[in-house]
């Protein structure tokens, strides 16, 4: 018998996305040549519900719009509450969850915040990432290898 106790199986929200859905996508171009270095820093950031549940593309939806210009936080009873009504508080296909953001975004009385179109980028080229990240926040979801802990 042993003194210590299980540790908590890690979760993985995101679930891979079907590659033709994939090759399906619109790809970025950036409109001008990025800076070398950006970075945006909210002012109030959370886990957005991604320390209890495998709602990791949801919270980074939160976390877009924490990004925005001027800053919009969405609670993480928002968030919870949005990924439970879609279905994804337990995993989800990224594009799926880019999509419905589209047309039913995170609301708050009459206001609704969502997205526009999403796009395929190139995140093993550069200049092209860098592109994306001036835009605002990109996901990036790499599968892990079969030796590698899920995380």
């Amino acid at each position: 018998m042993s003194d210590q106790t299980a540790a908590p199986a890690r979760r993985r929200g995101a679930l891979p996305t079907p590659r033709h859905v994939l090759a399906a996508a619109r790809a970025f171009a950036p409109p001008v040549a990025a800076p070398l270095q950006f970075l945006t820093v909210p002012a109030q950031i959370s886990m957005w519900g991604n320390d209890v549940h495998g709602d990791c593309v949801t919270a980074e939806e939160a976390f877009a719009k924490a990004c925005h210009n001027p800053e919009i936080f969405i609670t993480d009873a928002e968030v919870i509450g949005w990924a439970t009504s879609h279905g994804v508080l337990e995993g989800a296909y990224l594009p799926d969850v880019l999509t419905w953001m589209q047309h039913d975004g995170f609301r708050r009385g009459s206001t609704v915040y969502d997205d526009g179109a999403h796009l395929a980028v190139d995140w093993t080229n550069a200049s092209a990432l860098r592109g994306a990240i001036t835009q605002g926040p990109v996901k990036i979801g790499v599968a892990p290898t079969s030796s590698t802990p899920p995380g």
